[in-house]
């Protein structure tokens, strides 16, 4: 034991534990595979968060406001 400890803080304050993966990819094609869904996830990812963004934006946008006298 190398005495480091295995919980971790997560980003809302509670304690967790780390987890890791290793991939056993049989043929060089799998990386390439593998890697090609990454990137698409990446891009799905971005793009939801900006569609995200975009919907709050647009919710505000035509909100008239009401003046004095209105």
């Amino acid at each position: 034991s190398s005495g480091e400890s295995l919980s971790a803080r997560a980003p809302n304050g509670a304690n967790g534990a780390r987890l890791g993966c290793e991939w056993q990819l049989q043929r060089p094609e799998d990386e390439r595979v593998l890697q090609r869904w990454i990137d698409h996830a990446q891009v799905r990812q971005r793009l939801g968060q900006r569609s995200g963004r975009r919907a709050g934006q647009d919710a505000t946008a035509g909100v008239a406001v009401a003046g004095p006298g209105a």
